[in-house]
């Protein structure tokens, strides 16, 4: 039998340093292709995020251009859209090949009339991808022939006894080149009769037209234009006007919701405050004109007070319909207020 003479084991040296670089030439060759596939995918850019059309005159229609370009590589389909009906853009659809471009013409429709703006928003869309859509801000203006203030007249909320006491004041100026002779033949016109106008009236270098609500306006909400025209057709100026009319009696709270006592399942009392729109008229007698049956008013009398409290108190078995309202009137005072009823369930 020959003996076999055993062979040491003699392992063999790990080269560290090359399995390391191995790992980030494979990690890096990984990124490098991940990166390579997330900028294959198509992509839209636009050349501008906002777009000045410029200034032009009324109902005048406003164009200009942004650029569609295709970063990606591989085709996209795109859809431009508009927030307004008063705008066009073409192309709406189309489709780009990679690093192609297109233009994409927008044009607005400026309003009827001067001292105007008009901004849109357009959207534009990759199909079949869910990435953000891109926007553009698109605006453009129609600026007045002549400087008016204040561009908006809101008289607020009046008491009608103080109609009489209340007005504004247009200011009407040329522009900087131009001269009071520009704006001397004013054509001024309003809707309706809810107002007043005087003749303009010079002072320095401008012109100043008064405004007045009419005396005899019942409570409500007023709503006019008062329309300035120059020497031609393009010189015009609109400015709003809105007044609202308080009710000469405010009664709070105007709706009421009925409780019943927990012992003897009877309705509660209702206390209200009634007073003055104005705040300086004072109150006299508080009477119900129309009120559902079972009803009685408890009235407290204040002397020489423009509010007071009053009581409303229902008998025994009175059950008021939804709906139902009170209504009064004070003795000093023209016009009523009402307080409407829900039922106890």
């Amino acid at each position: 039998m020959t003996d076999i003479a055993p062979v040491p084991f003699r392992p063999k040296p790990i080269h560290i340093g090359f399995a390391v670089g191995s790992i980030v030439i494979l990690t890096g060759a990984f990124f490098a292709i991940s990166s390579r596939l997330r900028t294959s995918n198509a992509k839209l850019e636009i050349s501008v995020t906002s777009l000045n059309l410029g200034d032009g005159k009324p109902n005048q229609l406003m164009c200009g251009e942004l650029t569609l370009r295709n970063v990606g590589s591989k085709p996209v389909q795109f859809l431009v859209t508009r927030t307004c009906g008063c705008t066009s853009v073409e192309p709406q659809t189309g489709a780009l090949l990679p690093e192609r471009k297109t233009a994409v013409r927008i044009c607005v429709k400026l309003p009827a009339q001067t001292n105007s703006e008009k901004t849109v928003q357009v959207y534009v869309e990759t199909i079949g991808q869910t990435s953000p859509k891109l926007m553009c801000t698109v605006f453009a203006r129609c600026p007045a022939p002549f400087d008016v203030s204040p561009h908006f007249i809101e008289f607020g909320q009046t008491p009608q006894a103080k109609l009489i006491e209340v007005s504004n004041e247009i200011e009407v100026a040329p522009l900087p080149e131009a001269t009071i002779d520009s704006i001397e033949r004013l054509s001024i016109s309003k809707g309706t009769k809810s107002f007043h106008l005087s003749k303009p009236e010079r002072r320095g270098d401008h012109l100043v037209i008064r405004v007045e609500p009419a005396a005899n306006l019942a409570p409500g909400d007023y709503y006019d234009t008062i329309d300035l025209r120059g020497d031609t057709p393009d010189a015009f100026v609109r400015v709003p006007i809105h007044l609202q009319v308080a009710d000469p009696l405010i009664v709070a709270p105007s709706i009421v919701f009925l409780r019943r006592d927990l012992k003897t399942r009877t309705l509660m009392p209702i206390d209200l405050v009634i007073a003055s729109s104005d705040g300086t008229t004072l109150l006299g007698d508080v009477r119900i004109l129309h009120h559902p049956a079972g009803l009685r008013i408890e009235n407290t009398h204040v002397p020489n007070s423009t509010r007071r409290k009053i009581r409303i108190v229902l008998d025994d078995g009175v059950f008021p319909n939804v709906g139902s309202t009170v209504e009064f009137e004070c003795e000093g005072l023209k016009g009523t207020a009402s307080v409407r009823l829900v039922p106890a369930s």
